[in-house]
């Protein structure tokens, strides 16, 4: 008998497996970046089939087998689905998730920035000028997690909520952010500049 780990997650991406199975890519609190087969969910009635978009914040179930996990349930965590004018801010950063991140390793850190970003596009509609602010503080705390920042612009907080006041500050020094994010990325090495 195989145990069960329970967790919070958000679903990063998913391909096509076999005839009706998806591999799914979550980012999840303890496990950090996961690769797992979610069986028959392209079947028509599955129950899990809504549960595999990109962006959506959810509670997955994960069976680990002798070569990869396997995905038994999934449910949505509230608020679950971004707006359509948040969501593709969000997943610009997943974007940069998956390109920084490879394998499995627990980072709470990271793992709470990004809800952080979620939580702050579920509860507000913004402009696009506040959605580049919060993708640039999003990006900030990601490399920050990852080890790869430097020492936060302005006194821009890359720890706990987002405030209106981040936003403010990150539209008044956007060139220092996006400079010192440049330079973050460019060391690590793994991606090209934004």
């Amino acid at each position: 008998m195989h145990e069960k780990y329970t967790t919070e997650g958000f679903v990063v991406g998913s391909r096509a497996s076999r005839e009706a199975d998806k591999i799914l890519r979550v980012y999840t609190r303890d496990f950090g970046m996961v690769s797992g087969v979610l069986m028959g969910v392209r079947n028509i009635r599955s129950k899990l089939k809504g549960f595999t978009d990109t962006g959506l914040q959810v509670e997955v179930t994960l069976v680990k087998g002798k070569n990869a996990w396997r995905i038994t349930d999934m449910q949505a965590l509230p608020p679950f689905r971004l707006s359509t004018e948040n969501l593709p801010s969000f997943l610009r950063l997943l974007s940069l998730l998956s390109k920084l991140v490879q394998g499995e390793e627990k980072n709470e850190d990271l793992f709470e920035s990004l809800s952080f970003a979620f939580q702050f596009l579920s509860k507000r509609k913004l402009s696009s000028d506040s959605l580049g602010s919060l993708e640039l503080i999003g990006a900030l705390r990601i490399l920050d997690s990852l080890g790869y920042g430097h020492e936060a612009p302005k006194n821009i907080s890359i720890k706990g909520n987002i405030t209106d006041a981040d936003l403010l500050k990150t539209a008044e020094n956007r060139p220092e952010i996006t400079r010192s994010i440049n330079q973050a990325l460019s060391e690590s090495q793994l991606m090209h500049k934004i």
